[in-house]
């Protein structure tokens, strides 16, 4: 799995229940046996960094604007956590790198996923230092997905390194 849940995690409900993430939330802590902790309807920065201290959060996914935010404004009230999620769309490698800084206990994962292809497609684990100049990597399937980078053109695979569109295909993916 591309986040894993473990039995003593105690993760933060964040996202909406119409956004896919919801999915790796609810389920992760239900097939697993952890422990789902909600936020009012309407919070702030300070009422995530208030929860993640008081309920000893461990595990949470956050969209890559907010890990931005929490990383600029509360990086403290995360030095608790087991596993940072983040993605939604491109990673900042400046707050990326400061994370692996901040965090040097925290699993930071970089998750990549079309709704289509329920919450996450493909994942990179942050291991040691990024260079704060170039993308962070999405990672790779795991399990029977599957992903190639292809040619708009003709659709031909790109093998090397080079622009072109990603396509998803493995068992969870949507029709």
């Amino acid at each position: 799995t591309h986040l894993p849940v473990l039995e003593s995690d105690r993760i933060l409900q964040l996202s909406a229940r119409s956004f896919d993430a919801f999915v790796w939330e609810l389920w992760g802590v239900l097939l697993n046996g952890a422990c789902l902790v909600l936020l009012p309807e309407r919070w702030g920065l300070s009422d995530i960094s208030t929860k993640l201290v008081d309920s000893r959060i461990s595990a949470i996914f956050l969209t890559s604007r907010l890990f931005d935010a929490m990383i600029d404004n509360i990086p403290e009230a995360m030095a608790g956590l087991r596993l940072v999620g983040f993605g939604g769309e491109a990673a900042s490698p400046c707050h990326v790198a400061h994370a692996i800084q901040l965090l040097p206990g925290t699993i930071l994962v970089n998750v990549y996923g079309p709704s289509e292809n329920t919450t996450f497609s493909l994942s990179w684990v942050v291991r040691g230092p990024i260079d704060r100049h170039s993308p962070v990597p999405i990672g790779e399937t795991r399990g029977c997905d599957e992903a190639w980078l292809l040619d708009p053109s003709d659709l031909s695979v790109i093998d090397d390194e080079g622009v072109g569109e990603l396509f998803v295909a493995g068992r969870g993916l949507a029709l």
